[in-house]
């Protein structure tokens, strides 16, 4: 499995190594497939974060027992069982 370089000082917020993340974790390994077709969708293990003027990707592993979510004490961070993502809520978020 490949891996992708960030480079916080170039990063735009394209979103594209969240996009092809995605492919290189689908089934299908095809861009059209695994956003149209796969059924669950494929997670990316990538997450570009937008504070501006910054942005910046930042890995996420979507695990099936985040510590992340256990971790954190506002209940900001959740696990979506049905589709297997982090979710993060910025309401709710004390830090």
């Amino acid at each position: 499995m490949g891996k992708i370089l960030v480079k916080p000082e170039v990063c735009i917020g394209c979103h594209l190594c969240e996009i092809w993340c995605t492919v290189a974790h689908s089934k299908s390994k095809n861009i059209l497939k695994a956003f149209l077709y796969e059924k669950p969708k494929p997670l990316p293990r990538i997450i570009v974060e937008e504070r501006l003027p910054l942005t910046f990707a930042l890995p996420c592993r979507h695990c099936l027992e985040p510590d992340c979510v256990f971790a954190c004490i506002s209940g900001a961070l959740s696990k979506d069982f049905e589709t297997g993502r982090v979710i993060y809520d910025k309401l709710k978020c004390v830090g």
